[in-house]
């Protein structure tokens, strides 16, 4: 075999390589990732907003806008990005992320918390972030 031909094959295999492995961290790897995270911020800001949504109607007009536009783009973060996923259902059992329809239960209790924090009931506001929690795999059983 030419040397020439070797050398062009060893270098073309390599670059085929490389593209091939980044095509599937860009449409595989980064959204799943991305979406991990997004499930990590939904806790945090679960945790951090739990003051306001826990005493619905209490606070000033600022905290539940500024509370109210943060869930909202949770719930609709998590869908967009679940959506984001080619072949979701292979990567759910790989990857354990929440399945398609836990991340729609979980936007929907986002926004129905968002929609609650005026004249919600303090109860089923908590309930509700438990739901979201356990929908997204954060809590592995709901409390009863």
């Amino acid at each position: 075999m030419d040397p020439y031909f070797q050398i062009f094959l060893t270098i073309f295999s390599g670059v085929s390589i490389f593209v091939i492995g980044q095509i599937v961290i860009i449409f595989f790897i980064e959204p799943i990732h991305q979406l991990k995270n997004h499930v990590r911020q939904v806790l945090d800001d679960l945790i951090y907003y739990a003051d306001i949504y826990s005493n619905p109607g209490e606070h000033n007009k600022q905290n539940f806008n500024d509370t109210n536009k943060v869930l909202r783009r949770n719930a609709s973060k998590l869908r967009s990005l679940a959506n984001s996923i080619h072949f979701y259902e292979k990567w759910e059992i790989i990857f354990h992320l929440p399945s398609k329809n836990n991340i729609l239960i979980a936007s929907r209790k986002l926004i129905f918390l968002s929609n609650s924090l005026v004249n919600g009931n303090h109860q089923q506001n908590a309930d509700a972030a438990d739901e979201i929690e356990f929908a997204l795999g954060i809590k592995k059983q709901k409390i009863v």
